[in-house]
């Protein structure tokens, strides 16, 4: 197994879903190497996301699953699974940034971690004895716009694509 993707799907939740997906994804040798749902009581639908490898193409896969989808009535993607690039925005405490390094180190994060940034100089030090750039933007009332400005700007120059915080 090669080539790793995610599956995400949303439907009017009743019994059989979650057979009817892993049962498709057997069926073409996928590997599930990770599956969650959340079942949500007032719109009585299901959200899940799986990930998994194969040796099928992606395009292959999606259009089996165009019978499945339409049983369930679901709205579904297929995307191939890559690392996204992570800003972490912290403050003084470190239990979540540290949590986020020791995943991104093991591999279990999804994310490449381009940098943290803060308000507060208090997690420098655990930052960037990771590796990472740390970014210290001070922010007050009277500075709020510049600081805002500057969080954007990073995002630009490091080609965030999402923006964790992590408190």
């Amino acid at each position: 197994m090669t080539d790793p993707f995610v599956l995400t799907l949303s439907c009017p939740n009743r019994a059989g879903i979650v057979q009817a997906v892993s049962s498709h994804l057997g069926a073409y040798g996928c590997d599930i190497v990770e599956h969650q749902q959340f079942d949500d009581a007032v719109s009585g639908r299901l959200f899940m996301r799986t990930r998994a490898s194969t040796d099928t193409e992606l395009d292959t896969l999606a259009a089996g699953f165009a019978d499945v989808a339409t049983a369930f009535g679901m709205e579904y993607a297929f995307h191939p699974r890559r690392d996204v690039r992570v800003l972490v925005m912290v403050s003084k405490s470190g239990h979540c940034l540290n949590d986020l390094i020791f995943r991104w180190r093991t591999g279990s994060l999804d994310g490449e971690l381009v940098g943290v940034i803060s308000n507060h100089e208090d997690l420098r030090a655990m930052a960037e004895s990771a590796g990472l750039p740390f970014f210290h933007v001070p922010v007050s009332p009277a500075t709020k716009a510049d600081a805002e400005a500057e969080l954007l700007a990073l995002v630009d120059d490091l080609d965030v694509e999402l923006v964790v915080l992590a408190r």
